[in-house]
């Protein structure tokens, strides 16, 4: 029953409705809503500090390692993201690959990613983002990907559709807060996640970084 749903078995489908079940709460047991402005900065400078500090305690540095070498050394990446969060997500990490020298190409639309998964080889590398990790047009894609010998990366929740099609996870699962008013922290989170894989890749690439972001800073300006 699951699986015609569209989920890859019950596990999933268990997890999607987890998470449906956490939206609607949102809705229905909302936090009050901050009375002044100050009440705002408090909520969000917090929120975002809180979520931080809990992806400084929990990121996987082990994976991170395998992530960068395969980066590293990657033909070319090609970074898979959907939805209004995850599509941004997609669009920094290509313009951040691409200045350190490395060939990266962003795709947001399902049919797009699951024809380029097609062709891909196993030199080059999927790089998947997804805030909810239920996105099944980047699952299918990733999956075909895979069954190519392309190694796919992931930057999602632990256990979801997503998570469980890629060879390398870094677990971003994060409880959002029952405020509507306000936007999600873990859109920081993965930014904060993706500079710190940037920040690695152009350490670990050396002299070769250096000269293309230098390149870059002087040729435009």
């Amino acid at each position: 029953f699951a699986m015609l749903l569209g989920y890859g078995g019950v596990q999933d489908l268990k997890i999607a409705l987890a998470n449906n079940n956490n939206v609607g709460q949102r809705f229905l047991q909302g936090e009050g809503v901050a009375k002044t402005h100050q009440q705002v900065i408090y909520n969000v400078v917090s929120k975002a500090q809180n979520a931080l500090n809990i992806l400084h305690e929990n990121i996987d540095v082990t994976v991170l390692d395998h992530i960068v070498d395969t980066l590293k050394n990657a033909n070319m990446v090609y970074i898979f993201s959907s939805g209004g969060g995850s599509s941004f997500l997609g669009q920094e990490i290509e313009k951040n690959l691409t200045r350190l020298g490395v060939y990266a190409s962003a795709r947001i639309d399902a049919s797009i990613q699951a024809a380029t998964a097609c062709t891909t080889t196993t030199k080059d590398v999927i790089f998947a983002t997804s805030i909810s990790g239920n996105n099944k047009g980047v699952v299918q894609a990733a999956r075909i990907a895979r069954e190519r010998g392309t190694k796919v990366i992931a930057l999602t929740r632990k256990n979801s559709p997503v998570a469980n099609t890629a060879d390398m996870v870094l677990d971003i699962t994060l409880l959002e807060s029952r405020s509507i008013m306000r936007p999600s922290s873990s859109r920081i989170v993965f930014l904060a996640v993706i500079d710190i894989i940037i920040n690695c890749l152009a350490i670990a690439m050396g002299d070769k970084a250096k000269q293309n972001l230098e390149t870059i800073k002087h040729r435009i300006q």
